[in-house]
């Protein structure tokens, strides 16, 4: 919750939030929860919707597709009673009459549903999904089952999680159409981990991604098909597709995969699973336990061969419920070694000397009684448009980064108008800069966000002030597209050298 660098990242930890908490395991909502439905509602634009990035603009023009989503947050808010409250006999009801009037005004411009794309279609089953889970009564959203009627005629050009979405929404206005979820299960997929339902990557601003497809899908499955034959083999697979950290690829992927993994522990009862387990490694044991406890083990490297096949042996006994696992290996090395890596996105980068105003390119920087500055030049290169490109570097660890907004250390000698904008040259700061919102900076790191790039190359710089002495390894800086994770590059890892002062 402390590196939020967007409303996206903020609504989609509150869905996990309380998917799990509505999933009856034993939790308590943290109180980061109370906080961040406040900052929702505090960004909430004149127009009634919200940015993807933070701009703090006044004319702030709204994201339709991340309003939908900040609204399902929102109303998960209010049905947990977790918005803050108003003095006076006032309610919240404004924050979602503004938004959802938003939605209703972008969906009553778009052209009629025959005339739509397949991505298009997608969209507008998102957007029709959040307002009509806000409604407070059935009724109201009458004005939309044509368009919805119109959407399930052409179901076969929908994503599987665009169709699951369009039955719920039926659902909600008690014009349920059963073939919908028919179709849904027998466009599953299967493999050797599960079944799954996967999209087309398309030219558009919502996940395409397997995982997402399969949540959307396995909610709706648990929800209104609970004894349907894919659901276990679903489950499989989208716990498989976890990342080694715990989540999924990206925040609205992770908060929708819990959405599903909540509906199906109502669905199937694991909660109550009495059986024992426990594992071993190459002979000697690494855990055991009972039930539903869930267990995380680290084994370091030593407790493997290296020329031998390794054994990891699971043991269940009796009793009911479902035993999950799954085993990474995350082996560390060097960063100077690490190479650079080119999926869909080039990345570069460089450190440069620019005092005397002829750039050169260095690995190594000597402390002086004036504080140093070192350029940091970061380029990407993208060979098609593509939205929500995230772009992240990080900082030897003897460095800062220069953040011109603080006035508290050397670092305040740098202006605001000289480091990032000289109407002399408006191009100082790199080029396509302005695509980007300023970045988000952190201790050791620092963030851009653009919610829409063009095909072409950009140049994103900033400062470092060297201040410890020493040979640092630095990481790669990477770029990666939110919801198309698969999509995303990263330059080569670096060693960086401060001197100390002759």
């Amino acid at each position: 919750p402390d590196e939020f660098s967007s409303d996206e990242e903020i609504a989609s930890y509150l869905l996990a939030m309380f998917a799990v908490s509505d999933s009856g395991a034993a939790f308590s909502l943290p109180p980061e929860v109370a906080q961040n439905v406040q900052r929702l509602i505090r960004h909430q634009n004149s127009d009634g919707g919200w940015e993807w990035y933070w701009s703090n603009r006044y004319d702030a023009v709204s994201d339709t597709r991340l309003t939908a989503h900040v609204l399902l947050a929102l109303n998960e808010a209010r049905l947990h009673n977790a918005l803050p409250p108003v003095s006076g006999s006032g309610d919240w009801n404004f924050v979602f009459d503004n938004a959802r009037a938003l939605l209703q005004k972008e969906i009553l411009a778009r052209q009629p549903v025959e005339q739509m794309r397949s991505a298009e279609m997608d969209e507008l089953s998102f957007l029709f999904y959040a307002d009509l889970s806000t409604l407070p009564a059935e009724l109201e959203g009458g004005w939309a089952l044509p368009y919805l009627l119109a959407l399930s005629g052409r179901s076969e050009l929908l994503s599987p999680a665009s169709q699951a979405m369009n039955y719920l929404s039926l659902l909600k206005l008690g014009s349920e159409q059963a073939g919908l979820l028919g179709s849904l299960e027998q466009s599953a997929q299967r493999s050797a981990t599960g079944a799954f339902w996967q999209a087309d990557r398309r030219f558009a601003s919502l996940p395409a991604t397997p995982a997402y497809q399969t949540a959307v899908a396995l909610m709706a499955l648990a929800e209104h098909a609970p004894l349907s034959p894919l659901m276990q083999d679903a489950l499989r697979f989208l716990v498989f597709s976890r990342a080694p950290q715990g989540g999924w690829s990206s925040g609205m992927e992770s908060a929708w995969a819990l959405r599903a993994l909540a509906a199906m522990l109502r669905a199937s009862g694991d909660l109550a699973s009495n059986y024992s387990f426990g594992a071993t490694l190459n002979g000697s044991p690494l855990v055991s336990g009972q039930g539903q406890t869930p267990q995380k083990i680290l084994s370091a490297l030593d407790g493997l061969y290296l020329r031998s096949p390794n054994e990891l042996l699971i043991q269940r006994g009796e009793g009911a419920g479902q035993l999950f696992y799954r085993a990474d290996l995350s082996v560390l090395r060097p960063a100077q070694d690490a190479p650079t890596l080119n999926a869909g996105i080039a990345v570069s980068r460089d450190y440069l000397n620019c005092s005397d105003g002829n750039c050169q390119p260095v690995s190594a920087w000597q402390l002086s009684d004036l504080p140093g500055r070192v350029t940091v030049r970061v380029t990407l290169t993208l060979p098609s448009a593509m939205y929500y490109v995230n772009v992240e570097d990080y900082a030897p660890a003897g460095a800062e980064i220069a953040n011109p907004a603080l006035k508290t250390s050397q670092q305040g000698e740098i202006s605001l108008e000289t480091e990032f904008f000289t109407p002399e040259n408006p191009f100082e700061r790199g080029w396509g800069w302005w695509s980007f919102n300023t970045p988000q900076i952190y201790d050791d790191h620092l963030r851009w966000s653009a919610a829409y790039l063009e095909a072409g190359t950009y140049v994103l710089t900033y400062t470092l002030v060297p201040a410890l002495a020493g040979e640092f390894q630095v990481p790669p800086a990477r770029a990666w597209q939110s919801f198309f994770p698969e999509v995303q590059g990263s330059s080569a890892g670096n060693l960086f050298s401060i001197l100390p002062q002759p």
